[in-house]
């Protein structure tokens, strides 16, 4: 850690505290400013050594990594008065830095641990063992400070890394999630709402959950790319459909060649224009052809007539202009209301019209 730290001795006999010095192991590449504290030899020791403020920042709880040596207190037989193989580390919640630690107050310093040597202590028969302990604590104001309390034990504090886990920043289902700290206690989820990728909508609201491990899991929802642009499921991103390319729909599919007698001259589009003299229908699928209109129908006949009825047919054009739904009409200028149609619609593919209940004055 960077910052200054403070150290205090509250004994009644001891004036020495702890004392910074360098730790070196060049075979492991260690050259490290520790703090040791030895006063194995005196009554009533208390030694505290203080962590500079640390700034909460975005996390919901802080983790507090520890490398240290204890020595055995067999190595001092006689001499020592009251040797301890474990110190206590505490902590201080606090809203605003002050400018010296907080002074000792059973009410406000909380324990967070005894410290013992769980990978060994140092002593004749080896060599110096670094111990690591991690340690975690909920965090809700400012800042934390971090105390390290000796009562008697022969210690070097080598390296301290203070730090919070996040659930990292991740786009999944083409929704971006942020760096999203885990909560305050280590079984806490932490929900994180997505925002879509550039150039998709939002379908159902996209969801991730964030462990207190640092781990995604259980996304839901997510966002569809636009009209006129495709999907990359491997880089989730929504790109453009270059000339030539069209997109209908909102949603995963990759664009599609423009079909037959339609072109998209630019970038990113929808729909494909048809060329001059080509026409796409209102209801045609926008992967049909455009077509061009039929031309007339053929042999117009009469088939029969008399004073109230006249039936007519024809042939089919002979050019359908690319279609297979060709329709037709017959009008009837002059057709009162009472008269009857057969098909009686106003378009229709049969090539059969009979008009009924005419009179003299109509005129077909």
């Amino acid at each position: 850690m960077t910052g200054k730290w403070r150290c205090q001795n509250e004994g009644y006999l001891v004036d020495n505290v702890w004392v910074e010095e360098s730790f070196t192991n060049f075979e492991k590449g260690i050259n490290w400013r520790s703090y040791v504290v030895c006063d194995v030899a005196y009554n009533n020791v208390n030694n505290w050594l203080w962590t500079p403020f640390v700034e909460r920042g975005n996390a919901n709880r802080i983790y507090i990594e520890i490398k240290f040596t204890i020595r055995d207190c067999s190595l001092f037989p006689g001499n020592a008065l009251s040797c301890k193989e474990t110190f206590s580390l505490l902590y201080y919640e606090f809203d605003a830095a002050t400018r010296e630690p907080p002074p000792w107050e059973p009410e406000s310093y909380k324990l967070i641990g005894r410290i013992a040597a769980g990978e060994g202590r140092f002593n004749t028969n080896s060599e110096v063992i670094i111990n690591t302990e991690i340690k975690s604590i909920p965090v809700t104001k400012k800042g934390v400070y971090f105390a390290f309390r000796d009562q008697g034990a022969c210690i070097s504090l080598l390296a301290i890394k203070v730090y919070y886990i996040t659930c990292p920043e991740v786009t999944v289902n083409f929704a971006k999630f942020p760096t999203t700290p885990t909560g305050r206690e280590v079984t806490f989820i932490e929900p994180a709402t997505g925002t879509c990728v550039d150039n998709a909508d939002k379908g159902d609201t996209p969801t991730y959950l964030c462990k207190g491990d640092g781990k995604w899991y259980l996304p839901t929802g997510g966002c569809k790319c636009k009209a006129g642009y495709e999907a990359d499921v491997e880089k989730q991103t929504c790109n453009v459909c270059l000339p030539g390319k069209y997109k209908h729909l909102v949603g995963d599919e990759h664009c599609q060649p423009c079909p037959d007698h339609s072109k998209a001259p630019d970038y990113g589009f929808s729909e494909c224009r048809c060329n001059t003299g080509y026409y796409r229908a209102s209801k045609d699928p926008k992967n049909m052809p455009c077509t061009q209109p039929p031309s007339a129908p053929q042999n117009l006949t009469v088939n029969f007539v008399d004073q109230s009825t006249v039936i007519l047919s024809w042939s089919p054009p002979s050019f359908q202009g690319g279609r297979a739904d060709t329709l037709y009409t017959v009008d009837c200028d002059s057709c009162g209301p009472g008269v009857s149609n057969i098909p009686n619609t106003v378009f229709y593919s049969s090539v059969v019209k009979r008009l009924s209940s005419l009179y003299g004055i109509d005129t077909v």
